[in-house]
């Protein structure tokens, strides 16, 4: 059984072939980890606790599990294909181009500083683990980072590659 703490974030993790000893494990790192908290003065909720299985199992446990699971900013779902982080990332992106787009007038600012500090972020944030995503993701993603940066040279003729090259430097 492996503990990962970040802040007050915390998960137990383990993997095993049997699932019914699995969840047996799971169930006495539960409660030690519950009654370490409440010796220490914690208050337990277990409203908060979340379990998730990575792939499949015919096995009924004993805690209840998610499909997905949102670890430090990050939706990780059962069948690690990302589906749920790359719609996330398209959400927040086109959100945050229709705000420039909305105040590009207004705001007495570099539209790539704006780029750099708003949008690029959520390309970037965790790319390491999502970034073998499915060809249907990735699908998702390049034609949203071109239209950000049309948005960013505001030029809708000139090419993507163009724009990568030419303009743009991360």
């Amino acid at each position: 059984m492996k503990l990962h703490a970040y802040a007050d974030d915390e998960q137990l993790y383990d993997t095993d072939s049997d699932p019914i000893a699995l969840d047996q494990r799971m169930q006495r790192e539960v409660l030690k980890a519950n009654t370490c908290y409440t010796e220490n003065g914690m208050i337990v909720n277990p409203s908060k606790h979340h379990a998730m299985v990575v792939g499949s199992t015919d096995q009924q446990l004993s805690f209840t599990t998610e499909d997905s699971l949102n670890l430090l900013g990050m939706t990780i779902d059962s069948q690690l294909n990302f589906d749920k982080q790359v719609s996330l990332i398209c959400k927040k992106v086109n959100n945050q181009l229709n705000v420039m787009i909305r105040f590009r007038k207004l705001v007495n600012t570099s539209m790539i500083k704006l780029y750099k500090a708003y949008v690029l972020p959520h390309f970037q944030y965790c790319s390491v683990v999502w970034q073998f995503c499915s060809y249907k993701n990735s699908e998702k993603l390049e034609p949203l980072n071109k239209r950000a940066l049309q948005v960013v040279f505001n030029h809708r003729e000139s090419t993507y590659i163009h724009q990568q090259l030419d303009h743009f430097t991360i």
